[in-house]
């Protein structure tokens, strides 16, 4: 959080890396940090992110309230969470892609759904 806002610590090298397999109509005239952001917060949108990335700490408070104690979420840092588990997925997709491949909708819902049925998500 800055001056009261979510922002991102941009990383040159996750940026670079990403912005040379966009999206077909994305923008290339922006700052690669920005075009990164604008990708995370499309995809954070997607109601599986959500779910994901904020099931520990809906977790978390249901326990809290089994043992009678005060649960405290907070709105921004559960946003932070989705943000950085988009951005684990961008890269995560980067890393799955062909050569010469794309981020696409279609690859990042796959690459979400893969980690709701993975074998280590239920642990």
């Amino acid at each position: 959080m800055i001056d009261g806002k979510i922002a991102r610590a941009s990383n040159q090298f996750v940026d670079m890396v990403l912005c040379q397999v966009l999206p077909a109509g994305e923008p290339i005239d922006v700052e690669p940090p920005h075009l990164v952001w604008r990708l995370i917060e499309r995809y954070s949108d997607i109601p599986l992110a959500k779910l994901l990335f904020l099931l520990p700490s809906i977790c978390e408070a249901s326990e809290a309230a089994k043992q009678n104690k005060a649960a405290i979420l907070v709105i921004e840092r559960m946003l932070i969470q989705v943000y950085k588990g988009i951005e684990n997925v961008l890269f995560g997709v980067y890393e799955d892609l062909p050569e010469g491949g794309r981020l696409s909708d279609k690859a990042i819902e796959k690459k979400l759904n893969s980690l709701l049925t993975s074998p280590g998500f239920n642990s």
